[in-house]
């Protein structure tokens, strides 16, 4: 059996080792925006202050009431919490971490400024993003885009990836009760999903249903994955760059 077919087997589906799953998308895309600006800037995971405006339009915040959006959001941002295991010699150890360790908004001198907690560096050394990728996370529209876009970062080598229903729902942290029709899973999860990543990123991606055993019931999603045209991807990268650094 060539690699190509040894591919097209059932992966067990490995999420990255740091994910923003546990926070909506405005305080992911934040979260994503103090990572890329720290890198950019040669201070990875630094503190960064950025002007209210540049802040309303990076959240698509509009009107008056940002403002207030703005303090609502540094009190539940800095609540939010990661937890993440590891083993070592005394076995399996549980941690929970603040992603935000400080969110300070002055209204006097209209900036923003998010301070990090500098002790999740290290759950992002084995992702498969990329300063672009981190561009991408900010757009992404659909809760679930993140999750299946990492699996396909991973993958995009081999230019195929195929995963059993119930590891990619693990991966997607859903509930094993939710959308358990795998119509309800197309429409709300991976269409969406796929739309988003063929809309934003560099990756062109399509999927098809494994199906096999009783009633040939589907059992697996088998994804495609390429790449956009070098030309097109210059256009994109160069308006993303300008829309969101």
């Amino acid at each position: 059996m060539n690699n190509r077919e040894d591919n097209k087997k059932e992966q067990k589906a490995e999420s990255p080792v740091a994910d923003c799953n546990n926070l909506n998308l405005v305080e992911s895309r934040i979260v994503y925006f103090a990572i890329l600006r720290g890198k950019l800037e040669g201070k990875p995971f630094s503190p960064v202050t950025l002007s209210v405006n540049d802040f309303r339009k990076l959240l698509n915040l509009k009107g008056r009431s940002s403002y207030a959006e703005i303090k609502k959001l540094a009190d539940n941002i800095t609540r939010k919490k990661i937890t993440y295991e590891h083993e070592n010699e005394q076995g399996q150890q549980v941690h929970e971490l603040v992603w935000v360790k400080k969110f300070h908004y002055n209204e006097g001198e209209g900036t923003v400024y998010i301070s990090l907690n500098h002790d999740i560096a290290k759950l992002w050394e084995d992702t498969p993003y990329t300063e672009m990728d981190f561009i991408y996370l900010m757009r992404f529209r659909c809760q679930y885009t993140e999750r299946i876009y990492a699996l396909l970062c991973k993958n995009r080598k081999n230019e195929i990836a195929a995963f059993s229903l119930p590891d990619l729902k693990k991966n997607l942290a859903l509930d094993e009760n939710k959308y358990t029709g795998i119509y309800e899973l197309k429409r709300r999860v991976l269409n969406p999903a796929i739309k988003d990543i063929n809309d934003i990123t560099d990756l062109v991606v399509t999927y098809e249903e494994i199906k096999g055993g009783y009633m040939n019931r589907t059992r697996g999603i088998l994804f495609k994955i390429g790449r956009k045209g070098e030309r097109e991807l210059l256009v994109r990268s160069s308006s993303d760059r300008i829309l969101w650094l």
